[in-house]
């Protein structure tokens, strides 16, 4: 059985070399999918590749998306 959905929101944002860390409250060993807008008028969301295994209360991800490109 798949667990049901989840939305939540970043709790925290950072930067490290230039690629943005996005840190969230999480359930231990929940699987999260991380995903982003190019523009805030966009209506479609773009999932980063694969999924986010939580092992502890909060979770992070670092997104290397490149430069020069831009997520909301």
């Amino acid at each position: 059985m798949l667990p049901a959905t989840v939305n939540t929101s970043a709790t925290s944002l950072a930067l490290n070399g230039g690629a943005p860390i996005v840190t969230w409250k999480s359930v231990p060993g929940a699987i999260y999918q991380v995903e982003y807008l190019t523009n805030m008028t966009g209506a479609t969301w773009t999932s980063l590749p694969g999924n986010v295994t939580a092992t502890n209360d909060h979770t992070c991800v670092v997104d290397s998306m490149g430069m020069g490109q831009q997520r909301v």
